[in-house]
């Protein structure tokens, strides 16, 4: 499982330097991110299930008797830098940088002050929107849950939010 979250996040931090970095990729790309956010997430369930199964392991990519915690641990910390390296040695300092300049440029990054007043603002951003969502979401949700037909009535509404792009 470890190694699937270090793959994904290996795959994902590519792809989304890539397309951050490069218009014509994002622009190619664009349609296929819309019709992935307006489809319910509710409507990828079966995949998830047959892809990910109703217990602790995958039922379809790996058999989770056979696998160890202290494997995974291994092949994660040893397999994702290397798994980085190569990368950067097959795309080179345009697209990708390498393990150790990242751990440099983070050492000195977090060492800089304008780096804890932007983790201050951003804490501070995340808090004031968790007391909204969470004070709004109670709101609506004793609302609705207290009177039936404007649950029902709601719904359609709520299910068609659910298919917008966060922005």
């Amino acid at each position: 499982m470890l190694l699937a979250f270090a793959l994904a996040y290996a795959i994902g931090l590519v792809t989304g330097t890539v397309l951050h970095n490069y218009r014509a990729a994002r622009d190619t790309l664009d349609p296929l991110f819309a019709t992935y956010y307006a489809i319910p997430i509710f409507a990828f369930y079966p995949l998830f299930i047959v892809i990910f199964g109703l217990r602790d392991g995958s039922q379809v990519l790996t058999d989770s008797e056979r696998t160890t915690p202290l494997r995974n641990t291994v092949v994660l910390i040893v397999g994702l830098p290397v798994i980085w390296e190569l990368a950067y040695l097959a795309v080179g300092d345009v697209a990708l940088r390498s393990p150790l300049q990242t751990l440099r440029f983070t050492a000195d990054l977090v060492q800089t002050e304008f780096f804890w007043v932007n983790v201050g603002n951003t804490m501070e951003a995340f808090a004031f929107a968790l007391v909204i969502a969470v004070g709004l979401g109670l709101a609506i949700g004793f609302v609705l849950g207290l009177h039936r037909l404007s649950a029902d009535a709601m719904e359609p509404m709520l299910v068609a939010l659910y298919s917008i792009p966060p922005s």
